[in-house]
C-alpha cells in the first residue's frame, strides 16, 4: 500500500498493538500463547455439555441471554449470522479485516477505515451498533447486536406483508421463512433491501412497489418499469460487484444459504 505520506510505526503505535492482542487473548476460549491455564469449573463442564452445539466462547453468554427471556430462534440467527460474518472468530478473512482496520484507525488511513467500518465478530457498523445500544467488540455485543438487529428487521419485513409461514417466493434453500430470508439479508446489505417487490418489464426483475408506474436504473441490473403487481416472500438476487472483496464472490442467496446452514446445527437448545 503507498501512502502519500511517510508513516513511521512509533513504540506507542507498537504498544497499542500489543494491547489489543493482549485483550483478544484474555476472551473466553482464546489461545494463551502457552500460559498455563487452570482447569474448567465444575460449571463450565456443565456448560460445555449443555451447549454442545455452540461455539466455545459464546456458552456462557447463549446460557445467560436465554435465561433471560431471549427468543431462542433469533439467538440461532444471531450465531449463524456471526459464523457467516466472522467464524467465530477463526477465519483468515476475519483477521485480516481486524488487522486492516486496527492499521486504518493506528495511521488515520481513511480509505482503509471507510472501506472496513464494520468491527467485531459479528462485523457491525459503529452506527448500527449504537442504534442497538451495544459493543461490537465484544463477544456479549456481537451476538446481542446480531439478535437486536435480525429481529428489527423481521418486524419491518412482517409490516411489509412477508409471510413467515410460508420460505421465500423465489428461493428454497433459505430459512424456509421468507420474513426471515429478507431479515438475514438485511443485515449484509442493510434495512433499504426490506420492502415489497413488484413485477418489471424485465420477468426476472423485481423492484420497490412505491416505484409502480415509473421507470427506474435498477441498481444491480437494467433500466426497467415497474409495475404494480407484488410479489410475496420475494427475496432479491444480487451479486457483489468488488472483485477485491474479501469474502470474495458474494450472492444474497449465497449469505443467506450460509446462515441456514448454521442455524440448523443449533440444535441443543
Amino acid at each position: 500500500m503507498s501512502l502519500k505520506k511517510k508513516s513511521v510505526l512509533t513504540e506507542d503505535h507498537l504498544d497499542i498493538i500489543i494491547k489489543k492482542a493482549l485483550r483478544e487473548q484474555s476472551v473466553v476460549g482464546a489461545p494463551n500463547r502457552g500460559n498455563p491455564l487452570p482447569g474448567p469449573t465444575e460449571e463450565r463442564i456443565k456448560l460445555e455439555k449443555k451447549y454442545h452445539c455452540v461455539p466455545y466462547i459464546f456458552q456462557p453468554f447463549v446460557d445467560d441471554l436465554i435465561k433471560k427471556g431471549y427468543n431462542r430462534k433469533f439467538l440461532k440467527v444471531a450465531l449463524g449470522i456471526i459464523g457467516r460474518e466472522s467464524d467465530y472468530g477463526q477465519s483468515a478473512r476475519y483477521h485480516a479485516k481486524e488487522f486492516a482496520s486496527l492499521i486504518g484507525d493506528i495511521f488515520n488511513i481513511k480509505k482503509i477505515k471507510s472501506q472496513l467500518s464494520s468491527k467485531g465478530l459479528g462485523q457491525m457498523k459503529y452506527d448500527t451498533a449504537k442504534k442497538f445500544n451495544v459493543d461490537p467488540n465484544t463477544v456479549e455485543g456481537a451476538l446481542v447486536g446480531a439478535y437486536r438487529y435480525a429481529l428489527s428487521n423481521y418486524k419491518l419485513a412482517k409490516s411489509q406483508g412477508y409471510d413467515s409461514s410460508k420460505p421465500s417466493s423465489n428461493y428454497n434453500k433459505g430459512t424456509g421463512d421468507g420474513a426471515l430470508d429478507i431479515a438475514i439479508l438485511g443485515y449484509n446489505q442493510g434495512e433499504s433491501f426490506i420492502h415489497k417487490y413488484c413485477e418489471t418489464s424485465d420477468p426476472k426483475l423485481k423492484n420497490d412497489c412505491k416505484n409502480a408506474g415509473k421507470t427506474v436504473k435498477l441498481k444491480y441490473g437494467p433500466t426497467v418499469k415497474v409495475t404494480n403487481k407484488e410479489v410475496k416472500n420475494y427475496l432479491p438476487y444480487f451479486k457483489s460487484k468488488n472483485p477485491k472483496h474479501f469474502t470474495g464472490l458474494l450472492t444474497s442467496w449465497g449469505y443467506v444459504n450460509e446462515v441456514a446452514k448454521r442455524m440448523r446445527s443449533f440444535n441443543c437448545f
